[in-house]
């Protein structure tokens, strides 16, 4: 089978002042073969703790804030937080134990 993803994604830009803003919320859509191969159980891999699973195709949903403040014209800080909602049948494989994944990153980056 082939595996096929597809992603769409709204994204906004704002610049206030010394501060750049983004925004953004996306969808990506993936094939059944796709997301069996990364969330299903074969029957000869499940055991006790993983049961047996085949996953279909299924959408996640995507949302993010990110913020860079320009230190100097070359030095920003930024920082960035972000949800991946997982779909149902992602959720249901006992590969997964949350039906989200959060991320939180805060850094600086120098442009040359």
């Amino acid at each position: 089978k082939t595996h096929s993803s597809s992603f769409l994604q709204h994204q906004t830009r704002k610049i206030i002042g010394r501060w750049h803003i983004n925004t953004r919320l996306g969808a990506q859509w993936n094939s059944d073969a796709l997301n069996d191969y990364y969330y299903g159980v074969l029957e000869s891999e499940a055991n006790s703790y993983l049961s047996q699973y085949s996953a279909s195709a299924g959408t996640n949903i995507s949302t993010v804030i990110s913020a860079n403040y320009a230190i100097t014209p070359e030095l920003y800080w930024g920082a960035h937080v972000g949800s991946l909602f997982l779909d149902d049948t992602i959720q249901k494989s006992s590969l997964i134990e949350e039906s989200r994944v959060d991320t939180v990153f805060t850094g600086l980056k120098y442009r040359f």
